[in-house]
């Protein structure tokens, strides 16, 4: 009787539980949850300098972002690339901060962001690898260098996306 009455209580909370990060996107068997793509949004929206905006629109464009980046993961993690110089990632940041009138103005943009100075540094450093990455596996074209690796990469991407599979959840976008 005790083990059905405990059994009667979990069930009861289970089924009153709220689903508070559900996933949003899977791509292979790696999930994307809706903290991800929150996150993705305030770090995009605190590098252009401009507030978040968090519509289901917006939700879904960060989802596809990273399915994106998912997938150029799983090539970085497959293709032996190295990652990216760290002074790359602390002059990035220094133009970041040079925005604000001191570093204190500085770590209350990020705190006000959501956001802490790790992740921003993080996500500058997965720029500069994607950057990285793109230069070194499509190469350039001495007639205009930056446009024939930025379409062999969106043609390379298409393709990889094409080739992989893929759920979103939009209703889990709102």
């Amino acid at each position: 009787m005790k083990r059905i009455l405990c059994t009667l209580v979990v069930l009861a909370g289970l089924s009153s539980a709220e689903i508070v990060d559900g996933v949003v996107a899977i791509v292979g068997a790696q999930p994307i949850k809706h903290s991800d793509v929150l996150q993705d949004l305030r770090l995009t929206a605190f590098l252009n300098g401009v507030p978040v905006d968090a519509s289901a629109e917006r939700q879904q464009e960060a989802a596809n972002r990273l399915i994106d980046q998912v997938i150029i993961r799983v090539q970085l993690n497959n293709g032996g690339y190295n990652p990216p110089d760290e002074s790359k990632i602390e002059a990035l940041l220094k133009q970041v901060k040079k925005r604000y009138p001191s570093e204190a103005a500085f770590s209350r943009a990020v705190v006000a962001a959501n956001l802490t100075e790790t992740s921003l540094q993080w996500y500058l450093g997965w720029q500069v690898m994607v950057l990285e990455f793109i230069d070194q596996r499509f190469g350039t074209a001495p007639e205009d260098p930056v446009q024939e690796s930025n379409d062999q990469f969106i043609t390379w991407l298409d393709a990889a996306r094409k080739n992989e599979r893929i759920t979103i959840r939009t209703e889990r976008l709102k």
